[in-house]
């Protein structure tokens, strides 16, 4: 099995919340200036493959918190880029919560969709204030694998906001190997 790591930062994401205060919703607003932004940032993120990304960021004394572990499968509407695609445009409001509060998104929200989508809403705020999504992808790896692997690095990672955890789930020399390339990436961010 072949692995690629990779990470982006969602700096030019927040920059254009600043500039952009009402957050848009599909034909409403900025929505196509944001999709092409979202489509620049995922776009070396495999296509392709299935995979597992965290979101998280530099705590006051430089170590990495993952707030967030997502999974994607192999299918091609489950890619490891179209997953990361859709979480960044679907829970938006998680940045703008991020510039101007988590009462002002949730308010904007709201209105946007006629208060519908509240437990959506709430679970994207819980990826407030992220930085980075660093991504690992995959090729040749069953469903079942990835759902295995998932439930070993929210073991070892503890993301502040995954509610789903297994204890003391089954790991392999692959998990290792695994966690080491996400190790290397996140400390490529340090260092380049």
């Amino acid at each position: 099995m072949k692995i690629t790591t990779g990470h982006f930062n969602i700096f030019d994401i927040l920059k254009f919340v600043a500039e952009h205060p009402l957050m848009p919703k599909r034909n409403v607003g900025e929505w196509k200036t944001y999709a092409s932004l979202v489509s620049k940032i995922v776009h070396n993120v495999p296509d392709n493959q299935p995979g597992w990304y965290l979101w998280g960021r530099f705590n006051e004394i430089g170590w990495w918190e993952t707030i967030y572990l997502g999974k994607a499968g192999s299918q091609k509407t489950s890619s490891l880029q179209q997953r990361l695609k859709d979480e960044l445009s679907k829970e938006r409001v998680a940045f703008w919560a991020t510039v101007y509060g988590r009462e002002v998104a949730t308010k904007m929200s709201h209105k946007l969709y006629d208060g519908k989508y509240v437990l959506n809403v709430q679970r994207s705020l819980r990826k407030s204030n992220t930085h980075f999504i660093v991504w690992l992808a995959c090729s040749e790896i069953s469903e079942a694998e990835v759902n295995k692997e998932e439930n070993a690095l929210i073991y070892f990672y503890r993301p502040a906001n995954n509610a789903r955890r297994k204890k003391y789930p089954n790991r392999s020399d692959f998990t290792e190997q695994i966690y080491r390339a996400f190790e290397e990436e996140i400390d490529k961010i340090k260092t380049s």
